[in-house]
């Protein structure tokens, strides 16, 4: 099966970001990988509101804190990242940092994401025999590239 490399970008259709992510993973094609590119503007990302639903979820053994927010499109793309075996995030600098909606991602993307929190709440609920509730594929060694313009 061949490796997948997965492009996150975030910009103008057309624009940079998407130019750089593209030729990135044209290379990466042209050596034998699949490849798949994502626009974090064209997804409906709801703001983190700090409820600390994932945060208890990792924490508090058995239970199950689904963050409110759920329905928007971080689930897929969190599929689409665990399908993938590296990823290449582009985006342009806006006022010294990146766009709003990357963001908001990230923050999304914030404990409930953490590799160390997740391990641990996984070997400590598979250690109790309970059912760990994680994916293992988040454990998965990927390469990732930051590229900003």
């Amino acid at each position: 099966m061949a490796e997948k490399i997965l492009g996150i970008f975030c910009g103008r259709n057309g624009g940079g970001s998407e130019a750089i992510a593209k030729t990135a993973l044209i290379a990466a094609h042209d050596a034998g990988l699949e490849t798949e590119c994502v626009n974090v503007m064209d997804m409906e990302i709801r703001p983190c509101i700090n409820c600390m639903a994932c945060t208890r979820s990792l924490v508090e053994d058995g239970g199950d804190f689904p963050c409110p927010l759920d329905g928007d499109d971080v689930l897929w793309l969190d599929e689409k990242v665990l399908e993938s075996d590296g990823i290449i995030f582009v985006a342009p600098m806006y006022e010294k940092a990146i766009p709003g909606k990357l963001k908001m991602l990230f923050d999304r993307w914030g404990p409930s994401h953490d590799v160390t929190f997740l391990k641990a709440a996984y070997d400590r609920r598979v250690e109790k025999g309970m059912d760990p509730k994680i994916d293992p594929r988040w454990f998965k060694d990927r390469p990732a590239a930051f590229l900003t313009h």
